[in-house]
């Protein structure tokens, strides 16, 4: 039997190009996706992160974050102002990197976390822009 998958990466774009979005607006920071702020996200691998393998525990409520301005290894980390990776961003967001070498930075705050059934961290992100 075979896949139902399109068999299209649609989270990976190209290196150096923007994530294609829907509608045809004009070129800038709102249709390359650099000027959206995200809401109640969840994180991935928040389970192997460097904050709770150190801490075996988890960030509170209102803990301040940011979005590290460099890879940790192919991903997009999600840091403690202290530095610590907390989890990284969904692969979808993936073309933030394009937006952050266009000096757009993004910061916020922890919504909520949990240790059961597995660690998980919700997160609230702002842009800033250059």
């Amino acid at each position: 039997m075979g896949s139902t998958s399109s068999g299209k990466f649609n989270d990976y774009p190209p290196s150096g190009e923007k994530k294609g979005g829907s509608g045809g607006s004009q070129g800038g920071a709102a249709s390359d996706g650099c000027a959206q702020d995200l809401s109640n996200l969840q994180l991935d691998e928040v389970g192997r992160s460097a904050y709770f393998l150190a801490l075996s525990a988890l960030p509170n409520a209102g803990t301040a974050i940011s979005l590290r301005g460099t890879l940790l290894g192919p991903r997009l980390s999600i840091d403690t102002q202290g530095g610590e990776s907390i989890g990284f961003l969904p692969t979808e967001y993936n073309h933030l990197v394009v937006c952050m070498k266009k000096g757009f930075t993004y910061s916020g705050e922890v919504t909520s976390s949990s240790q059961k059934p597995i660690p998980s961290v919700r997160i609230n992100l702002r842009h800033s822009a250059p």
